[in-house]
């Protein structure tokens, strides 16, 4: 590590990223606080520095201020997973990259201070080419913030031309109206039909839609705007066609329905849907959702409390989307991840938090390791979280009505997929192997079993078994 330091002050400053940053850190960070580095978020000194680190223990940067031969420099990592998703193999076999992934021995015995051999430090070079090749062409065309997320925000934000264009249809909301928005606030619903799980079944296509984000945002109307508040039960109100609305409800499933209400906190158990409840449930719905629970729930008895109205238009990503879809289907390689990055890392961002709890490193003297500690809550803005409540509602009721029309042979669904047994013609399903929002067959199963969400296995048509 003396050494890596050593080099550093030789050079300018400059960004370094790391394909795990979290773990290339913790040797950084080590160093650092054992050899007088001292930590400070505003970086006021030279060797000092600060970790973006959020209370999950994701890490997002390291940047370190060094007295160099040239002078007080920033050398700051980052983590190229946050903008590039897989392995270093996958990586360069997906996208065919002129560098690829090499090959050592992995079991062999490297004790401390083993040497590495040529053959070795190939190794080590290749995996850093595959990994730079991708991050000069994301920098190369404007892709140079920390995350993917971010990155496609700005495009976006660029590609409407102004700032004051974008804060005209995204205003800044007072915090109180966040917090309430963002109870609606759900993902994508991946669910298994009880009769399947644990089953030898055969036969079962599983259709998946082409950048169903983008085609959700490309052609349903979507919030924009301040919105309204209003008591009680919503109304039609002249150019709000869209609201947000809180309830207290009694409510069970309908007979061949599957549950379209999702429960907040929950991630892929048999908890995470509402089925039959008992108690009266207290629920913050898009009216896409609350549309969703009359059709697929009987509903015993509702009050409706309070919510907001906003204004729509199905033109505020269509032009963005549109362009960048047809650009794709002609691209290859980083050029084509590129474009993908931009359509599908959009939506989120909008629902970013704007408190931030962050964690900062410090030395545990005692046994001499790295511990971290909790910072001071930080508050920012919030972006406009209703655009990516909108966006993920319609996606669900766009899988809800295509397993509602095929439900006697629905067997699995997961976000932007759905699974179906039998060689029954699909009914209400656009079929495309290419067209924005259609569906293609992207698992033929001659044999397959469902174990659980989100875990399966089986043969596909034309493997061995």
């Amino acid at each position: 590590m003396h050494d890596l330091f050593i080099y550093l002050k030789s050079l300018n400053g400059g960004i370094f990223y790391s394909h795990n940053l979290k773990y290339d850190a913790s040797f950084i960070i080590d160093y650092l606080l054992k050899n007088g580095y001292l930590y400070s978020d505003k970086l006021n000194e030279n060797n000092s520095f600060n970790v973006l680190v959020d209370d999950r223990n994701t890490f997002y940067s390291l940047t370190i201020k060094l007295k160099t031969l040239k002078g007080p420099r920033l050398f700051k990592f980052r983590d190229s997973s946050k903008k590039i998703s897989g392995s270093v193999k996958s990586i360069g076999e997906d996208l065919k990259l002129s560098n690829q992934k090499g090959e050592i021995d992995y079991s062999l015995d490297r004790p401390t201070g083993y040497i590495p051999t040529e053959e070795e430090i190939e190794y080590i070079k290749k995996d850093c080419l595959v990994i730079q090749e991708v991050i000069n062409k994301f920098h190369e065309n404007g892709f140079n913030k920390l995350t993917s997320a971010s990155d496609s925000f700005n495009a976006y934000k660029k590609a409407l031309c102004s700032e004051q264009t974008f804060k005209m249809l995204f205003p800044t909301l007072d915090i109180d109206i966040d917090n309430f928005v963002r109870l609606s606030y759900r993902g994508g619903v991946c669910y298994l039909k009880e009769e399947y799980k644990g089953i030898d079944l055969e036969n079962v296509k599983a259709y998946d839609v082409n950048s169903m984000y983008p085609f959700v945002m490309a052609t349903r109307p979507l919030p924009h705007g301040v919105p309204i508040y209003f008591k009680g039960k919503p109304k039609d109100i002249a150019n709000y066609a869209l609201f947000i609305v809180s309830v207290e409800v009694n409510l069970s499933l309908k007979s061949n329905k599957i549950p379209t209400i999702m429960k907040k906190g929950f991630r892929f158990s048999k908890l995470t849907y509402i089925t039959n409840e008992k108690e009266t449930q207290f629920l913050t719905l898009t009216c896409i959702d609350l549309k969703l629970m009359f059709e697929n729930y009987e509903i015993y008895d509702i009050k409706y409390i309070e919510g907001y109205y906003f204004k729509s238009s199905t033109n505020l990503f269509k032009d963005y989307v549109n362009e960048l879809y047809e650009q794709k289907k002609t691209q290859k390689g980083v050029m084509k991840l590129l474009t993908k990055t931009k359509l599908n890392s959009l939506y989120g961002y909008f629902a970013k938090s704007p408190t931030y709890y962050g964690r900062k490193p410090y030395l545990d003297n005692i046994n001499q390791i790295v511990k971290y500690e909790n910072k001071e809550k930080e508050e920012g803005k919030p972006i406009y979280t209703a655009i990516a409540c909108f966006i993920t509602a319609y996606a669900r009721e766009y899988l809800f009505n295509m397993i509602n029309s095929n439900f006697n042979n629905f067997v699995y669904c997961d976000t932007d997929s759905i699974h179906l047994i039998g060689d029954n013609k699909p009914i209400n399903m656009f079929l495309s192997e290419s067209e924005l929002g259609g569906l293609k067959v992207e698992y033929d199963f001659i044999k397959v079993k469902y174990i659980a969400q989100k875990t399966y296995i089986g043969y596909l048509r034309g493997e061995k078994e």
